[in-house]
């Protein structure tokens, strides 16, 4: 199909747009990222080259001459299009292609991230959580001179709690990128499919099915982070990491399960959201049901339960 002068404004608008609100209003930059989902699937599936040259070019221009917030935003969101596109072409599942998308986000920025601070573009990580401990420290000067000192116990697990965040920041962008791209590739499918694009269904939740051996990676992280008991270093960061994105995606696993079980008993949509809720906050037990499901196929035996 060829490109039209109105595929050609859409797209440069579109990108205009979306670059004036990283550098202005960062925040609500990223609720336009399903809107660049669309219209960017519909230009790559119009010409793919044009695409790929303007993308380039302005990669370019943005680091050069702009801030490395929005030469970071602006470039994995374009390289997370372009991967979408491909998976589309290889005709992947709607999870599949959100799972490859939202990961390869996450990816990308903390790439980006890690190389602007090799060139000093921006603060490390080191330095940041050094300034929160130094803060955390002068509130705790503060409660003192008050009369208000906080027992050492207490300040222990708040440390450990900055010092987890400060390791699991990389599982965390990941995450984020996956949860982004799951609300951006519903509502930019909706978009691409108006402009002629072949783009996959997503199947109901309840559908939702992770691979068996995520239950035996798991496992093995666990034992490995059991073995470690020296809690620092690359390695002990890698395995924390990696056992914090299992556990997410079995939580997931956990609430395909609930919404199953609630969806085969016919039970009101409302029920079935208000236990949604009240299972994401008691997600340990969420993912326990996740794990038991990825081993046993929860979901067989409830079928066959009522047989």
């Amino acid at each position: 199909m060829k490109t039209s002068a109105l595929d050609h404004i859409k797209f440069i608008g579109a990108v205009t747009f979306f670059i004036l609100l990283i550098m202005f209003v960062p925040i609500i930059s990223f609720l336009f990222i399903p809107i660049m989902v669309g219209i960017g699937l519909m230009y790559i599936n119009r010409n793919v080259i044009s695409y790929y040259y303007t993308s380039m070019m302005l990669f370019i221009i943005l680091y050069l001459f702009f801030s490395p917030y929005v030469f970071i935003i602006f470039a994995a969101t374009m390289f997370s299009i372009l991967f979408i596109h491909r998976l589309i072409q290889k005709r992947e599942s709607f999870e599949k292609i959100t799972l490859a998308s939202g990961s390869l986000f996450g990816a990308y920025v903390l790439m980006f991230i890690l190389i602007l601070q090799g060139f000093k573009e921006i603060p490390l990580f080191d330095q940041l959580f050094e300034t929160l401990h130094h803060s955390y420290y002068d509130a705790l000067e503060q409660y003192e001179k008050m009369g208000m000192a906080i027992p050492d116990a207490v300040v222990d697990v708040q440390l450990d709690a900055i010092n987890m965040l400060y390791v699991s920041i990389p599982s965390y962008i990941i995450f984020g990128g996956i949860i982004l791209f799951w609300i951006s590739n519903m509502i930019g499918f909706v978009i691409a499919k108006k402009h002629g694009v072949i783009v996959p269904k997503m199947k109901p939740i309840w559908a939702w099915n992770f691979s068996k051996s995520l239950a035996y990676i798991y496992l093995v992280l666990m034992l490995m982070n059991i073995m470690n008991e020296d809690h620092q270093g690359s390695f002990y960061s890698v395995v924390t990491n990696s056992i914090n994105m299992v556990e997410w995606f079995m939580i997931v696993q956990g609430i395909t399960v609930i919404v199953f079980f609630f969806a085969y008993k016919k039970i009101p949509h409302i029920i079935t959201g208000i236990v949604v809720v009240i299972a994401l906050l008691f997600n340990p037990i969420t993912m326990l049901i996740g794990l038991i499901d990825l081993l046993f196929k929860l979901k067989e035996m409830i079928v066959k339960s009522k047989r």
